[in-house]
C-alpha cells in the first residue's frame, strides 16, 4: 500500500490514523500538528479540534485556498446526535487544478450538495465508530462525486466501503506515516 500519490502536481500523504499532508511548494495539514507543515487546519476529528473556527468563512493560506463548511450530524433522525453544530468543521482546498474535500466528523447533510459543483478532484472520508458509516460514506461519495477518494480511520469499514463506492470513483488507500 502506498504512503502517498500524486495527484495534479501536489502530493498527498496520510500521517498518522487521521491526518492529511497536501504538498506542492508548501505544506498544508489537515489534522495533523507535527513537522514538516507550512499552514495545518483542523476538522475536530483531531485532538486539537476545531475551537475557534467560524463559518462560514474563506481562508488564503500561501497557495492554498481553504474554504470551511459545517459538519455535524442531524438532528431530526429522533436519536441523539453524533456531532453536534459547531464541534467540527468540514473543508473544501483547492490548490491548482486540485479541489480536496474533507468533510470533517459529520454525517450526510445538506451542506454536501454544494460541495458537488466544486467539482472534487481528492474526497478524504473518514470511517468508523467517530465518522462515516460505510453506507452513509457511499451516499457522500454519490453526491460529491469526486474522482478520487482516500479512505482514512476505520480498517474494517473500509473494504466494505470500496466494494459500494467502486462503481462512482476510485478509492485509493495509503498507508499512513507516523
Amino acid at each position: 500500500m502506498p504512503r502517498a500519490m500524486l495527484v495534479k502536481g501536489y502530493e498527498l500523504e496520510r500521517v498518522g490514523e487521521v491526518g492529511v499532508r497536501l504538498k506542492g511548494k508548501e505544506a498544508l495539514c489537515i489534522d495533523f500538528d507535527g513537522r514538516g507543515c507550512d499552514h495545518h487546519i483542523f476538522t475536530g476529528l483531531h485532538s486539537s479540534g476545531a475551537k475557534g473556527v467560524r463559518l462560514p468563512q474563506e481562508l488564503r493560506l500561501g497557495e492554498f485556498s481553504v474554504k470551511t463548511l459545517s459538519a455535524y450530524s442531524r438532528e431530526d433522525l429522533g436519536v441523539e446526535p453524533r456531532y453536534k453544530r459547531g464541534e467540527s468543521v468540514g473543508y473544501v482546498v483547492r490548490a491548482g487544478d486540485l479541489t480536496l474535500y474533507h468533510p470533517g466528523a459529520s454525517e450526510l447533510v445538506e451542506e454536501m450538495i454544494e460541495v458537488r459543483s466544486y467539482n472534487v478532484t481528492v474526497m478524504i472520508v473518514p470511517l468508523g465508530e467517530k465518522a462515516l458509516t460505510p453506507e452513509e460514506a457511499f451516499e457522500a461519495v454519490k453526491t460529491v462525486r469526486p474522482a478520487v477518494v482516500v479512505p482514512i480511520m476505520g480498517r474494517e469499514e473500509a473494504q466494505k466501503f470500496k466494494l459500494l463506492a467502486y462503481p462512482y470513483t476510485q478509492v485509493i488507500f495509503l498507508h499512513p506515516q507516523g
